[in-house]
């Protein structure tokens, strides 16, 4: 932080500089201070969409999901084709137990060709919690093929297997999961 701060200090007026501290400083659970590098990346720069997203999840981290949803979809206005924010925005709505919603954003991130694990991993719990486990089992591949070291993404990959009655594919993942983790 102290590095970045001095990066700040050389360039007060570059919104990236703040993005980038305030990124670490949510890191590091110092909300306020995040909050704070995110609005002032905000006022430089009012496009600045990763600010947005950024900002919104350290309101999820602080249970405002009023203000992160504004944040995400704020980020989305601005940059209609960016899959972090419908993967944070979606995670907002699986978490409120808006389904459909969260649903729409994780199937939009995917077809977006995203390369975040997230995606796959919480458009498979939500076809878990549907009972569909063949579409689950897919997914928490998918996310495995973009995370193999996540071991949250081979446990629910093992309660879909174990669901279905396939033990040992059940026991290779928790196994996996608890190597991980």
């Amino acid at each position: 932080i102290s590095s970045l701060t001095q990066v700040i200090n050389a360039n007060p007026r570059d919104a990236e500089g703040y993005n980038v501290r305030g990124s670490a400083y949510g890191r590091g659970g110092r909300y306020q201070q995040a909050l704070k590098d995110f609005d002032t990346a905000i006022s430089l720069n009012p496009n600045f969409y990763q600010a947005y997203a950024n900002r919104a999840l350290i309101y999820r981290f602080m249970g405002d999901n009023g203000k992160a949803l504004a944040d995400y979809n704020r980020a989305l206005q601005i940059n209609p084709s960016y899959d972090a924010a419908y993967i944070g925005r979606g995670n907002v709505y699986r978490q409120a137990g808006r389904t459909q919603e969260a649903f729409g954003d994780f199937e939009k991130a995917i077809q977006l060709d995203t390369t975040d694990a997230r995606a796959y991993h919480n458009r498979g719990l939500i076809y878990q919690g549907q009972g569909q486990h063949t579409y689950a089992i897919e997914d928490f591949s998918t996310a495995i093929s973009l995370a193999s070291d996540a071991s949250e993404l081979y446990n629910g990959r093992g309660l879909s297997y174990l669901v279905m009655n396939q033990e040992d594919n059940a026991f290779a993942d928790f196994n996996m999961a608890i190597k991980l983790d």
